[in-house]
């Protein structure tokens, strides 16, 4: 397990692409009219979410990495509306109108 990471550069380029592509839109939707500004409130904003999905999810080295290893993906239990009882009540009822 390492704890530096090796593949801080290509985290960057991704976070510099996922701006560059972002900003116009998130500068118009924050009233922002200076692109630096802009990029930087990105950052601030969006920067945690840009590191949880490299580190988690894309990072070749995610599986043995200490910084990636609280980010990585755990088994979620999805929630299962075909048997809920008050979904299926619902559609019960809906079908009977």
């Amino acid at each position: 397990m390492t704890s530096k990471c090796n593949r801080l550069s290509e985290l960057l380029r991704v976070q510099a692409y996922v701006i560059q592509r972002n900003l116009p839109v998130h500068k118009w939707l924050k009233h922002i009219p200076d692109e630096e500004h802009g990029a930087i409130d990105f950052v601030e904003t969006f920067g945690f979410l840009v590191r949880e999905l490299y580190c988690g999810y894309t990072c070749p080295d995610r599986k043995d990495c200490d910084i990636a290893k609280e980010f990585l993906p755990k088994e979620i239990k999805l929630y299962d509306a075909t048997n809920d009882p008050d979904v299926l009540e619902f559609l019960e009822e809906k079908n009977n109108v």
